[in-house]
């Protein structure tokens, strides 16, 4: 047995030496040279080394000693098989695949050598490509920028270059070969295939005016623009402002010239000159301010002396009408000597506020808006808001509030849930004549002999107490195992079950108890893209619960149609009053409620969505900004409340039993 080792192996090492090196795989080291016959990506770049690899030489110790080698037998030399041989065969490259080839990816990776291998396709089956080439006119032989060059494909991206930089000039653009503005950067839609688009960075001329300060020392103020073109109203505006802070209260800027102490000319940016120095021209005068009063802003105005200022400037003011210029009282409509004039207002008498009116929620402490009017009044005196007269429901002390100019004003009229009681009563009457025996029938009808209240007790211990409209399913009690009870001393209809606090409360007696039993099946409306298990006119519907009484006979009756939180009975669909009670079905619609948008006061955006929807795609920006909110704000959010106080409301679910939402 160790004989044929040894043959197998020396076999092995004559064939070893007799392969090309190129054969083998790289080791780590190895990896950043090879040798290949096509093209290998490396690092995402085409590299071809033509270096020829060192051919490996067996060393002395894999030399088996000559005594104990014999002439291996033809068959029980292995071998190799042909899979064994390593990366090189996936490398090289063919310019064209075997006819039927299916494409492969332009790019992979081995991994076992960590080279980049490129599988090329056939020439109609490579993407079409543009080639962007891009220049500096700066330079004078129109320098291309190399390192900008793009070659691009359909869907792919064309990067713009940085703007060039050129003194005394301004960078307008990328321009073709027409003198066209290209405007194609990013993705590239469509392309020709082969061609060829030149750029050249395209400027314009800048031209500078320097506005010297009142002794011309140093530059107080600098206007940038084109040659040949006069320089901006905003321009002269800013450099003036600038040296008229430098000055006495009685003298001002009214024009600049080209020398000191010149006469007023128009600036302009010269046609040679890169930089034009211009100088204050100064006169002594009065100034006229105005004070508006809460109104829009009127820049002050100097005047040369000896002149009359008419009073033509009109500032405005939310909520007011202007009413002239006064000074110590008095109107005037024009001035002759530094003076500050206050504008005076006539408050309108429409003016909007906004009253909004918050019930209390039937299942916790906060509040809900019920509804909101626009009311009028005089701008600047107090509100006027009324309550409403909302069943189940009280009003709280109302705080009225100055009305704003502007419409933004609130007020809030706050309602609180009326608490009620369901009580159930047991019968205890131990009078003689209201124990029906077997001769019942022949009297028992008679008046004296019906069951009123004086024949019943509260049992106390299974009175609800709660506010108005609140959910009390859970609440419904099973007594001497039943849940039935009549809603009246004298006996039926039976209430089964009920879902809120009705409105006064209410009382109940019983309860009824026999044999056997009926059930009523109650289904409401499935929220949107949830399945249904029936429908009706296009609604799909769920079972909700179901109601168990015993006993057996009953008919339908309104008491078995109850409301349920969140849902509106659908009558049309549902079992009718006087059918049977067994295997009646009762159907609700689910309530839809509005999200409203307010903003400055008024309401600009609704949103609807179904009860215990998910909300959390309701989004909205303002496309107004109210009244007296500076432009630098920004928008912020939306809360629950019009002092936009805690946090922004987060749009989840559809949760309140009713109502709508408003968002201010």
């Amino acid at each position: 047995m160790k004989k044929k080792i040894i043959a197998v192996l020396l076999s092995a090492c004559m064939l070893v030496s007799a392969c090309p090196t190129g054969a083998f795989a790289m080791s780590d080291e190895e990896t950043n040279t090879y040798t290949a016959t096509g093209d290998v990506m490396q690092g995402g770049a085409p590299v071809v080394d033509e270096t020829p690899a060192p051919e490996e030489t067996a060393t002395p110790e894999e030399t088996a000693a000559p005594e104990e080698t014999p002439t291996p037998a033809p068959e029980e030399t292995p071998t190799p098989a042909p899979v064994e041989t390593p990366a090189p065969v996936e490398v090289e490259a063919q310019a064209t695949p075997a006819a039927g080839a299916e494409g492969t990816a332009p790019a992979k990776q081995s991994a076992e050598t960590g080279i980049a291998m490129t599988m090329l396709r056939p020439d109609d089956e490579k993407p079409k490509v543009d080639t962007y080439r891009f220049y500096d006119a700066d330079d004078a032989d129109g320098k291309e920028l190399t390192e900008w060059k793009q070659t691009v494909a359909a869907g792919e991206e064309l990067l713009e270059p940085p703007a060039p930089k050129k003194d005394n000039a301004r960078f307008v653009g990328w321009y073709d070969e027409s003198d066209n503005l290209f405007e194609g950067f990013g993705k590239i839609t469509s392309v020709t295939g082969g061609a060829t688009v030149k750029l050249t960075a395209k400027f314009e001329d800048v031209r500078y005016v320097y506005f010297m300060n009142r002794d011309g020392s140093s530059v107080c103020y600098t206007a940038e623009g084109e040659a040949e073109t006069a320089v901006s109203s905003s321009d002269l505006e800013a450099a003036e402002n600038t040296v008229n802070l430098m000055l006495d209260a009685e003298s001002h800027v009214v024009g600049w010239s080209t020398v000191p102490n010149g006469e007023a000319t128009t600036v302009t940016f010269a046609k040679d000159e890169i930089v034009t120095m211009v100088y204050p021209v100064i006169e002594s005068g009065f100034w006229v301010k105005f004070d508006t009063d809460g109104g829009s802003y009127v820049q002050s105005v100097f005047c040369e002396p000896g002149k009359t200022l008419t009073l033509s400037q009109v500032p405005t003011r939310s909520g007011y009408t202007f009413d002239g210029w006064y000074i110590d009282g008095q109107k005037v409509t024009s001035v002759s000597a530094k003076a500050t004039v206050t504008a005076h207002w006539k408050a309108n008498s429409k003016t909007e506020y906004t009253v909004i009116h918050w019930q209390e929620n039937a299942d916790d402490d906060n509040y809900t808006l019920e509804e909101s009017v626009r009311e009028t009044g005089t701008t600047g005196t107090e509100t006027k808001a009324q309550a409403k007269n909302y069943e189940g429901f009280t009003a709280q002390e109302i705080t009225q509030k100055t009305i704003a100019g502007d419409g933004s004003t609130i007020v809030n009229v706050y309602y609180k849930r009326n608490i009620y009681d369901v009580k159930f009563m047991n019968f205890t009457c131990n009078k003689e004549e209201h124990k029906h025996g077997f001769l019942c029938g022949l009297w028992c009808n008679k008046e004296e002999h019906q069951h009123n209240e004086k024949c019943y007790t509260e049992i106390t211990g299974l009175t609800i107490h709660a506010k108005h409209g609140a959910n009390i399913s859970d609440k419904w009690p099973t007594y001497q195992g039943s849940s039935t009870w009549a809603v009246n001393p004298s006996g039926g209809p039976y209430q089964v079950n009920i879902d809120t606090m009705p409105l006064n409360g209410a009382k109940f007696y019983g309860p009824k108890t026999g044999y056997g039993s009926e059930t009523a099946y109650y289904y409401v409306e499935v929220l949107p893209g949830e399945s249904g298990t029936t429908t009706y006119n296009g609604v799909q519907y769920k079972l909700h619960h179901s109601d168990t009484s015993p006993g057996t006979g009953y008919t339908v009756t309104k008491e078995d149609q109850y409301p349920i939180t969140g849902f509106t009975f659908n009558k049309k669909v549902s079992t009718s009053i006087g059918n049977d009670y067994d295997g009646a079905k009762f159907y609700y619609t689910r309530n839809s409620y509005d999200i409203s948008f307010f903003n400055g006061g008024k309401a600009e955006k609704t949103e609807s969505r179904k009860y215990q929807q998910d909300i959390s795609d309701v989004t909205y920006t303002p496309l107004t900004r109210p009244d007296g909110v500076p432009t630098n704000f920004t928008f912020a959010g939306w809360y629950d409340n019009e002092l936009c106080e805690g946090t922004a409301y987060v749009f989840v679910v559809v949760k309140k039993s009713r109502h709508e939402k408003y968002l201010f």
